[in-house]
């Protein structure tokens, strides 16, 4: 994918991102065990960023930056109504204080956008198209530390989150 925008304007000085991504699933019937399905998935996005009108703008501190997000989660399907997901994932990026600054709650103390973690699910299916999940996602780094990322005292740990999801999926 490849886009550019004039950031608050029509005209003049444009930001160019192009991201390149890859991905792939595995499932595997399990005949032994009822024909449960194992599923194992895995992406990778590789963003670049070119970002004149930001830098222009003194919103950047460079140019040039990039983002890098690699996930993978192993699903495993009990019957046809029930499912449990493990997944880590990882995000890292240029370093950039201008880009990321120091702010409460969503900044970066050290202008890097890395953060990692771990997403668990449980979904019930009670009827073919309807998934209901619950789902967590917890973070070992959240924008470029464990500890006071954000310079406001903040860990990352106070970013995880707990999900009721109802989907229906076709």
């Amino acid at each position: 994918m490849h886009v550019k925008s004039t950031p608050g304007a029509v005209t003049g000085l444009e930001d160019s991102y192009t991201d390149f991504a890859g991905d792939f699933q595995y499932d595997r019937t399990i005949p032994q065990f009822k024909n449960d399905v194992l599923s194992i998935r895995g992406t990778y996005i590789r963003e670049n960023s070119t970002l004149l009108a930001t830098f222009a703008a003194g919103g950047a501190g460079q140019t040039s930056h990039h983002l890098n997000t690699a996930q993978a989660n192993v699903e495993y399907h009990f019957g046809t109504r029930f499912s449990g997901t493990a997944g880590l994932f990882d995000v890292t990026g240029t370093r950039d204080t201008l880009l990321f600054p120091q702010a409460a709650v969503a900044g970066s103390a050290n202008g890097s956008p890395q953060s990692n973690g771990y997403l668990l699910n449980v979904s019930w299916w009670p009827e073919q198209n309807i998934d209901l999940a619950l789902q967590y996602t917890g973070y070992f780094r959240f924008n470029g530390g464990q500890i006071n990322y954000d310079g406001a005292g903040r860990d990352a740990a106070a970013n995880n989150t707990v999900f009721l999801l109802a989907r229906f999926v076709f």
